[in-house]
């Protein structure tokens, strides 16, 4: 079956076509598989079938509509089959007034190398409000930083900082907010797919995901209001997907250290961007959202947002967790 298909053209009122419903390969060999435009109101039909060794490739037929009435526009489409299996990019950044990106459902995005070399150089969304935006490297740049980890199963996560002069959104300059992204591959896209993957691993009991790397938090007001984690985890009850414990230190003064504020927080809090934070030395608070990476769960990847609690600064930056190797040793009394 097809999860998803999304494909974005330049066509009035067909600006953003995608599945309402999971899709069959039967449909689309056949009769075509129905895209829809939700917000204008578009449709569009695609059929093809699969090439190359190992399905490495798609031709389609692709027939758009603008309305029930208006003109057609037909085309042909081909696919690659991506080398890494869910890959998923995240990142928050300026949008022409302050607005940041969370939810990771991108309608596309470039990456150049390999291992610890990858680098996100743009990506294509639709934020709900102004339409599609896009967010683009400036050509002959580097990220300001990078960073790299590979999880115990061969999954690959990179992290980096485009600084604010190094990036465009819709060719504009951004404000002074520099864009951090998160890649991942082996990623569950929704807490079903999490707890699903944690059922099929046969993981029980409680593990603790100690934190491994991330951009810094940096300050959306000021770009000298800069913090670096220092340590950090999660413990998960993974029998349950409770979020049985959290902590996180920060070398800000401004913020301290931290530790929820939820009474029975889960893991599907942070596929909501909801979990929620609080400093135990400052009035700083925020939430976190993210995903489970790794083919057996092995780690957490996530964005932060922070409020310095005197309302004039706002910490925005990217944490990876990963998986101790065996559960929690668990303390018996007689």
């Amino acid at each position: 079956e097809f999860t998803v298909i999304k494909i974005t053209t330049d066509v009035p009122n067909a600006a953003v076509l995608e599945t309402l419903s999971m899709a069959s390969l039967f449909d689309f060999y056949g009769g075509g598989i129905l895209l829809a435009d939700i917000t204008n109101g578009g449709e569009a039909n695609l059929k093809g079938a699969f090439f190359g060794e190992g399905a490495a490739g798609i031709g389609a037929y692709l027939s758009v509509s603008e309305s029930f009435s208006g003109p057609t526009y037909d085309g042909t489409l081909g696919f690659v089959r991506g080398e890494r299996a869910n890959e998923q990019v995240f990142g928050h950044f300026d949008n022409s007034g302050g607005a940041r990106v969370y939810d990771l459902q991108f309608i596309g995005y470039t990456v150049d190398g390999e291992g610890a070399d990858r680098v996100v150089r743009d990506l294509t969304y639709d934020d709900g409000f102004s339409g599609i935006q896009v967010v683009e490297s400036i050509g002959g740049l580097e990220p300001d930083s990078t960073g790299y980890q590979q999880l115990a199963d061969g999954t690959e996560v990179n992290w980096g900082i485009w600084d604010v002069d190094s990036y465009t959104v819709n060719a504009s300059a951004p404000l002074d907010v520099n864009w951090h992204y998160m890649l991942a591959d082996n990623v569950s896209r929704s807490f079903f797919d999490a707890e699903q993957l944690i059922d099929d691993a046969g993981l029980n009991g409680e593990f603790t995901y100690n934190f491994v790397g991330g951009t810094q938090l940096q300050g959306e007001n000021f770009a000298s209001n800069v913090a670096n984690i220092t340590d950090g985890f999660f413990t998960i009850d993974l029998s349950t997907s409770d979020i049985t414990g959290f902590g996180m230190d920060t070398d800000n003064v401004n913020l301290g250290s931290f530790i929820t504020d939820m009474t029975t927080p889960t893991v599907g809090d942070l596929y909501t961007n909801s979990f929620s934070i609080q400093s135990t030395t400052t009035g700083a608070n925020g939430v976190m959202g993210g995903y489970v990476v790794g083919t057996g769960a092995e780690g957490l990847a996530t964005n932060i947002s922070i409020n310095d609690g005197a309302n004039n600064e706002n910490y925005f930056g990217t944490a990876l967790f990963e998986r101790g190797l065996e559960p929690d040793a668990v303390a018996i009394t007689p």
